[in-house]
């Protein structure tokens, strides 16, 4: 039994400073209730709506934290990646820890272009919850982007290794990898193989859309 219990609550703090941990406070009732459903809408591919209901809940308190990240997770998935870093950074000046709001600014700073660290919060977020596809996938893509191609290739093999679902959009990066190398017999290898596995994947239509012959006015 702890007898100076002053001295522990003091300690504790001092520990929690040292490792720089934040407290945040508790979000209101309202709030909370906002981003649970607002959480809900995100699941369900519902970005707009997902975004309006963290909108509310952090108008209803200016302090939720939680509301403040997944908003920026709304906007990541909305194709908003300057207003969505904005929001997870600003999650994260507020005390936000969670693993996830590393993916998401790793995610953001992809799409920005900003390579380097957006691998440095992927690689963040590996360490914490480890084995996911997308990690790996989004991790080889800034590999990729940073010229850096051995690395993006393990990286990318290993997302299709963790989630085949992931195959469509990994083949065409392998293949757009494989032309940074200046070798089309291997692009063309991987994009024949996405054609064949997944036809009726959006990239696969795209594709096939690209390769069609443009008609000849002439013979109409």
């Amino acid at each position: 039994m702890v007898k100076n219990k002053k001295a522990l609550l003091c300690a504790v703090g001092v520990a929690a400073c040292v490792l720089g941990l934040h407290a945040m406070a508790a979000a209101s009732p309202q709030s909370h209730q906002l981003v649970l459903t607002g959480h809900a809408d995100l699941n369900a591919g519902k970005y707009q709506e997902a975004l309006k209901k963290f909108d509310a809940a952090i108008k209803a308190d200016p302090n939720d934290a939680e509301a403040v990240y997944f908003s920026g997770a709304a906007l990541n998935r909305a194709g908003k990646f300057e207003n969505a870093l904005s929001r997870l950074q600003g999650a994260f000046a507020m005390g936000y820890r969670q693993p996830g709001l590393a993916f998401d600014s790793g995610w953001a700073l992809l799409r920005l272009g900003h390579w380097t660290e957006a691998i440095a919060q992927l690689e963040y977020f590996e360490r914490n919850i480890p084995g996911r596809g997308k990690t790996s996938e989004f991790l080889g893509q800034a590999y990729l982007g940073l010229r850096q191609y051995d690395q993006a290739e393990a990286k990318l093999k290993e997302a299709i290794q963790r989630d085949t679902d992931l195959k469509p959009t990994v083949l065409l990066y392998l293949a757009l990898l494989e032309r940074e190398r200046t070798n089309p017999a291997a692009a063309e290898s991987y994009l024949e193989t996405l054609l064949n596995e997944a036809p009726d994947s959006a990239i696969a239509r795209t594709l096939k859309k690209q390769m069609e012959p443009v008609p000849d006015p002439k013979k109409k």
